[in-house]
C-alpha cells in the first residue's frame, strides 16, 4: 500500500506539472490522469477526508441553467463562490437516461438570512428537474444541509445518482449523495456520501429514502494519529442500494447490501450484510436496519 501510495503522488506530480502540455503529449497526459483516478477510486480509501475531494466532479451546469434557477429564487450573485464573490458552494446537473431532455440540477448555496440558526451553519439546497427544450423548471424541492465537524461542503460535495431505481410503475427515483470534510482529531474512522433518493410528484420532487450513509470505516489497529501508514489498519463497509420484486404501499422494496473490506490485503473474516427496507406509505424507515447493522459490525 505505501509503495502504490508513493506512485500515486509522483504520478500525480508529473500531470499537474505539465499545465500546458503540446498536442503530442495530450494523450499520454489524458491516460494519466485517467489511471490517477482509477487508483485512486479503487486502492486508495480516505481516512479523516471525504471522498468528495478525490474525484473531481464531471456534472457540470451550463450557464443557463444556473441562471434560470438563480431568476426563480430571486437570488443576487448566483454564481460558483470564487474569490468570495458568489454564493453557489457546489452545483450539479445530470441528465436523466429515459428523457434526455429533462436534467436534474442540484444546487448548494449560502444565504444570508439563514446562513447561521443558534450558532449552527446551514447551508440551502435548491433540488429541481428542467426541461431543457423550454428551459422551464417542471418540479422543485428546497432543503438545507447542517454544517457540523463530520460534515463541510466543498466544490464537489455534491453528485447525481441516476442508477434504475425503479419503485413502481412509472415511478424511477434518482440519488443526490452528499460529502463534507471529515477530519475528527484522532477519530475512530470517517464517513463517506450520505444518499437521498427522490422521485417526481407532479410540480414537486419529494425524498422517500433519507440520509442513506454509502460508506464507513473505522481503525482495527492504530488511529488517525499515528504518522506511519503501516501501523494502521482500516476496515471499510461499502454499501449498495438494489430494487426488489416484493411491493410495500405500492413501493418495491430496497435491497440493502454492505461489505466488509481490510485495506492490508487481508481477508475479512465477516459475510456480507443483507436487510431489506420496506416502504411504508411515505418513506423508506431505516430505523430497523441500523439496528441489525450495528449488531452485524459488532
Amino acid at each position: 500500500m505505501q509503495s502504490i501510495i508513493s506512485l500515486l503522488r509522483q504520478l500525480k506530480v508529473v500531470v499537474l506539472a505539465q499545465a500546458e502540455p503540446t498536442l503530442k503529449s495530450i494523450d499520454k497526459i489524458s491516460m494519466k490522469k485517467k489511471l490517477y483516478k482509477i487508483f485512486l477510486l479503487f486502492f486508495i480509501y480516505p481516512i479523516g477526508v471525504a471522498n468528495a475531494n478525490i474525484i473531481k466532479n464531471d456534472q457540470y451546469c451550463h450557464a443557463t441553467i444556473i441562471d434560470l434557477i438563480g431568476h426563480t429564487l430571486k437570488l443576487k450573485n448566483f454564481r460558483q463562490n470564487l474569490n468570495g464573490n458568489g454564493v453557489i458552494i457546489s452545483s450539479v446537473c445530470k441528465a436523466l437516461p429515459k428523457e434526455k431532455n429533462t436534467i436534474v440540477a442540484a444546487i448548494a448555496y449560502t444565504s444570508e438570512e439563514n446562513s447561521k440558526i443558534e450558532g449552527i451553519s446551514k447551508k440551502e439546497l435548491f433540488l429541481s428537474l428542467i426541461d431543457t427544450r423550454s428551459n422551464k423548471i417542471l418540479s422543485s424541492y428546497r432543503s438545507f444541509i447542517i454544517e457540523d465537524a463530520s460534515m463541510r461542503l466543498e466544490e464537489n460535495s455534491l453528485r447525481i445518482d441516476t442508477a434504475a431505481y425503479y419503485l413502481a410503475g412509472g415511478v424511477r427515483a434518482f440519488g443526490l449523495d452528499i460529502s463534507g470534510d471529515y477530519m475528527p482529531n484522532c477519530g475512530d474512522g470517517s464517513i463517506g456520501a450520505r444518499r437521498t433518493l427522490y422521485i417526481r410528484e407532479e410540480e414537486k420532487i419529494r425524498p422517500v429514502l433519507e440520509d442513506f450513509f454509502m460508506s464507513t470505516s473505522w481503525f482495527i489497529k492504530g488511529s488517525n494519529c499515528q504518522q506511519n501508514e503501516n501501523e494502521r489498519v482500516v476496515e471499510h463497509f461499502q454499501r449498495s442500494i438494489s430494487v426488489g420484486k416484493n411491493v410495500n404501499h405500492g413501493f418495491n422494496d430496497l435491497l440493502i447490501t454492505i461489505k466488509s473490506e481490510i485495506d492490508d490485503g487481508s481477508q475479512s473474516k465477516r459475510k456480507p450484510f443483507y436487510f431489506t427496507l420496506n416502504y411504508d406509505g411515505k418513506t423508506y424507515s431505516t430505523k430497523l436496519f441500523e439496528e441489525s447493522y450495528l449488531k452485524w459490525q459488532r
